[in-house]
């Protein structure tokens, strides 16, 4: 699927396939057209007509979600929402600089494909990125 440059107004399966999109880029970048879609969903969520639309939303889409939240808890969830703006969701994509590729011959897929091959610098960063910077034993 090609989307051109500017705003695009997805539906979908559109934005399903833009969020999977491999084969012509890598997986950094699908992971910044994920956040694309996580900010544009939080967004949408925020739209007074939306919200009204909520309790039929979880009703339909009930059995593909597994949450600890009560029914009692969503309502308060969304009154958050209008206190959140999407410029503070925190989204992380490590720089290629701590990631290595390589190629490599995986059993379960039956083919070779491209892996990913991290040290102990991405491990920290990871950390870092959750939990912030950690102190020295």
């Amino acid at each position: 699927q090609f989307f051109p440059a500017g705003i695009n107004h997805l539906d979908g399966e559109e934005a399903l396939q833009l969020a999977r999109a491999r084969a012509l880029s890598s997986d950094n970048i699908r992971i910044d057209n994920q956040t694309v879609i996580l900010k544009a969903i939080f967004n949408r969520l925020r739209e007074p007509e939306i919200l009204l639309r909520i309790p039929q939303l979880i009703e339909q889409l009930s059995y593909l979600v597994l949450t600890d939240f009560s029914l009692q808890d969503i309502p308060v969830a969304l009154c958050l929402l209008e206190k959140l703006e999407s410029d503070n969701l925190a989204f992380y994509n490590p720089s290629l600089d701590l990631i290595q590729t390589d190629r490599e011959y995986v059993p379960t897929m039956s083919k070779e494909m491209s892996i990913f091959r991290w040290d102990q610098a991405l491990v920290d960063w990871i950390q870092a990125s959750l939990f912030g910077p950690q102190p020295e034993p």
